[in-house]
């Protein structure tokens, strides 16, 4: 059985019958490619998370191929970004995730009672507060200059 396995050629595996290296950047795969590649149609109630499992597949490939490629999903497909619509792509996913730190951090002051904690714990809880605090005011400076 091991012997099998081991004589298996990885780089001949295809979870998707796509070749990855023919995208280009402002390329889109609408709707009917998605559907086609993926086997599972738009009406389908899993047809959002295929369109994100190819998402996934697509930057982890391209990442392998040494040709990294920045990739959102539109309108029930997939759209290759070029260059401009990666740098405003990544922007909107950085400003999203600075949000939830955040959000994040004002749950981390509500949800302990630091009289609850042994000194050590306490020590930490400030250490990462005080952590978490200098990554939000970066975070504020930055999104002011935005």
């Amino acid at each position: 059985m091991t012997e099998e396995i081991d004589s298996i050629n990885i780089e001949s595996v295809e979870i998707y019958p796509l070749d990855v290296r023919s995208l280009r950047k402002g390329q889109y795969l609408g709707p009917d490619a998605v559907q086609k590649i993926t086997g599972v149609k738009q009406d389908h109630p899993h047809y959002l998370f295929a369109v994100l499992q190819l998402r996934e597949y697509i930057v982890k490939e391209s990442q392998r191929l040494g040709s990294p490629l920045s990739i959102a999903t539109h309108n029930g497909g997939i759209q290759v970004n070029t260059d401009e619509q990666a740098v405003q792509y990544h922007h909107k996913l950085a400003k999203d995730a600075a949000r939830a730190i955040f959000r994040h951090q004002g749950m981390l002051r509500i949800a302990v009672d630091v009289r609850n904690l042994s000194d050590k714990s306490k020590q930490d809880y400030d250490r990462k507060l005080t952590l978490w605090g200098s990554k939000i005011a970066a975070l504020k400076l930055k999104s002011s200059d935005d």
